[in-house]
């Protein structure tokens, strides 16, 4: 994949990076997550969502001038050469909520709050979908038992939301590149994967099924080649 970085430095330091975040390098417009509390992170499901909203706001910006500061921080974006504007901004918007969720997850740093999140409260059954989105992604970010029916559930759930789906596929996919997904959920997500791209892709019943069968071929593979190369690095 085509790597990205942005930068994210205060007035008084421009050239040390912050907000930084390995194999999905954003700066985030928003509070340092790392010093969420466990308890305080279940209260601010709906301010994650918040800053996410303003992170999309701003990287059409970005993405055009490629350097630009906000509220004292300069964030600056570092991409492959010859890269368009349009293209940079599709990047950077399907991948900003894989960032977030990584972020989050890396503020945990446990599986402890297994039950708060594969067992919503009475008052989390009728959450947002992006509530449940973000919810979902640190279910598979932490390889929790729940993960393959999770994000199968949520597929169903988005498949009128093109944004957030193809989101999810993005986030599904680097933390497969990550080796951060059990083969065994990743086999059981092979098909539904598939046919959400498929679904995406779009057009007649016959081309769904077939570019469904296509991509099950092609993440069966990569899923053997990932295998491989893991058995070598052993």
């Amino acid at each position: 994949p085509r790597l990205i970085t942005v930068y994210a430095s205060r007035r008084s330091s421009p050239s040390a990076p912050q907000h930084s975040l390995p194999s999905a390098r954003y700066g985030l417009l928003g509070p340092d997550f790392h010093r969420l509390e466990h308890a305080s992170f279940l209260a601010h499901w709906v301010n994650t969502a918040i800053l996410l909203v303003a992170s999309l706001r701003f990287a059409p910006r970005l993405a055009k001038e490629r350097r630009i500061r906000i509220n004292g921080a300069m964030y600056e974006v570092q991409a492959p050469q010859g890269m368009g504007d349009a293209a940079l901004l599709r990047q950077m918007m399907l991948k900003l909520p894989h960032v977030f969720i990584r972020m989050l997850s890396g503020s945990l740093g446990t599986e402890k709050l297994e039950r708060q999140l594969t067992e919503p409260t009475f008052d989390e059954v009728s959450e947002p979908i992006i509530v449940n989105f973000f919810r979902t992604g640190l279910i598979a970010d932490l390889r929790l038992a729940a993960t393959p029916s999770a994000i199968r559930s949520l597929a169903d759930q988005l498949r009128h939301n093109r944004y957030l789906l193809w989101s999810l596929i993005v986030h599904v996919s680097e933390l497969r590149r990550l080796d951060r997904v059990k083969e065994d959920h990743f086999r059981k997500l092979e098909e539904p994967l598939a046919e959400a791209i498929a679904n995406l892709k779009g057009g007649s019943h016959a081309a769904r099924e077939k570019e469904k069968r296509r991509q099950i071929a092609r993440l069966a593979k990569d899923r053997v080649m990932l295998s491989i190369r893991r058995d070598h690095e052993k």
